[in-house]
């Protein structure tokens, strides 16, 4: 059996985190997933979860996808960052690709498994 990914899902919309696992399962990508929706909360899983992949809303009540990957960049957690959106626009798009992450728009979430793989990589 192919080793299980270990994905931290940052997203404050429980749907929203079950329709992300339900396009990985449909793509028999074997995974382990924790859902978070804080900062701190954040924080520590990075840790103690020591995740493979992070995919992490954009907009957040307390804080934004672009501070989570900062957050991920600054504890050393060296793992592949995927913003799941709604909308990004060109100069966020390009933002988040110069930072180093991988981006998904939620309309097109049938995408996730590759991009998620290709991130792995």
């Amino acid at each position: 059996m192919e080793k299980e990914i270990r994905i931290l899902i940052l997203e404050d919309v429980p749907a929203r985190a079950a329709l992300m696992e339900f396009e990985l399962r449909r793509a028999e990508i074997p995974f382990i997933s924790k859902t978070v929706k804080t900062r701190n909360d954040f924080v520590r899983e990075l840790h103690d979860f020591a995740p493979d992949v992070i995919l992490s809303a954009y907009y957040l009540p307390a804080f934004t996808g672009s501070e989570a990957l900062a957050i991920a960049q600054e504890e050393a957690v060296h793992v592949p960052f995927i913003l799941v959106t709604g909308e990004l626009g060109e100069e966020h798009s390009v933002e988040i690709l110069k930072k180093g992450a991988a981006y998904v728009l939620k309309d097109n979430l049938s995408k996730l498994p590759s991009i998620l793989l290709r991130a792995l990589r």
